[in-house]
């Protein structure tokens, strides 16, 4: 059984109530970073890696790179393994998985829905999200832009990006999928320190794959 971890939020403090990756669908519209979304949206970033950095230093155990459990997230129809010995958790409305410590920060992989149809490519949709992200880092840099396929034959794009955050250099793999009825698009992000960045990479590569969304 996987075990499940809350946030504090009192440890924490107020996320602001922005959807993970509510905005990205207008995010191309004229001057959109400036605007009040943008900063509302870059402060969640910022909140959210806080909080994702202090729950890194809080929980140890013993490592494996093979797939052990299957997460599963009824209310929005999509499951996916995920490596043996690592907890589930959530971040407010955000699931997360968390693995051992690593250089003092633990591996992790969240999941992010927007609802609502987006009539544009998945390329440009992932390359707004970097756009955001790229507010949030110091010397960001792309390593990488492909398609992905999972088992079950969902196309999708993925990117890689490398850059600091609290005098910590981060590792992150993008995943971005579109729902089979086209009204919603699933962001899976695998964050890992840059040390040991082609062991979790395989490792991100291989949950994905096995990723599954009915809708």
């Amino acid at each position: 059984m996987v075990e499940h971890l809350t946030c504090n939020h009192e440890v924490f403090g107020s996320i602001p109530k922005v959807g993970f990756f509510k905005g990205f669908s207008q995010f191309f519209a004229k001057d959109k970073v400036n605007n009040k979304r943008g900063y509302n949206m870059k402060k969640f970033f910022l909140a959210f890696f806080s909080a994702v950095f202090f729950i890194s230093a809080l929980y140890s155990q013993s490592s494996s790179e093979i797939l052990g459990e299957l997460f599963v997230d009824e209310n929005n129809g999509f499951s996916m393994y995920i490596p043996i010995g690592w907890e589930e958790g959530n971040l407010g409305s955000i699931n997360i998985v968390m693995g051992p410590i690593d250089n003092g920060f633990s591996p992790n992989m969240t999941f992010g829905i927007e609802v609502g149809e987006y009539s544009g490519s998945l390329t440009e949709y992932i390359d707004a999200v970097i756009q955001v992200v790229s507010t949030i880092y110091t010397n960001l840099k792309i390593a990488e832009k492909r398609s992905f396929s999972t088992n079950s034959s969902l196309r999708g794009e993925t990117a890689v990006i490398q850059g600091s955050v609290n005098n910590m250099t981060i590792r992150q793999k993008l995943y971005c999928f579109r729902s089979k009825d086209g009204s919603s698009i699933m962001v899976i992000t695998g964050t890992a320190v840059a040390e040991h960045s082609e062991r979790y990479d395989a490792v991100f590569d291989a949950c994905v794959k096995t990723f599954s969304w009915s809708k």
